[in-house]
């Protein structure tokens, strides 16, 4: 995977949102978040669609973070697994009608992620250099 400085900014700042939010649920205390209508974090984060197994979805998230800084293969897997988070988080603030702006924030970050941390693309002829690792071509 490649690390540029969005990659870094974006899993930066999504494992801050990962752990503010864990953190608050754990501690169970109120979100930072304005309460109107449409936009409730904490009927969002405490319904029971936030949870993932044993855990909050927040964690979950807050772990795949980290998958940018210290994976060097599985680009498909880690991106699939964000995409299916996403999706989860999404699907989940449309059934209950009410959305969380701190997870909006962290689904930024896990969009950026996806797309800064891409792999370099392949051309013909290319392979990988064993001293650079760096993409050589054989057109000397």
């Amino acid at each position: 995977m490649r690390r540029t400085y969005w990659t870094w900014a974006c899993s930066l700042a999504g494992m801050a949102i990962g752990t503010y939010l864990t953190v608050l649920h754990y501690a169970a205390l109120p979100v930072g978040c304005p309460a109107t209508p449409t936009i409730n974090c904490q009927t969002v984060l405490s319904s029971s669609g936030s949870m993932v197994g044993p855990f909050p979805l927040t964690a979950w998230g807050l772990v795949w973070s980290l998958g940018p800084l210290v994976l060097r293969r599985g680009y498909a897997l880690w991106a699939a697994v964000g995409i299916a988070g996403l999706l989860w988080a999404v699907g989940h603030e449309l059934a209950l009608g009410e959305i969380c702006l701190w997870c909006t924030a962290f689904q930024v970050c896990v969009l950026g992620d996806i797309v800064s941390a891409r792999p370099y693309r392949l051309r013909t002829g290319s392979r990988p250099s064993v001293v650079h690792r760096r993409w050589v071509t054989d057109d000397r």
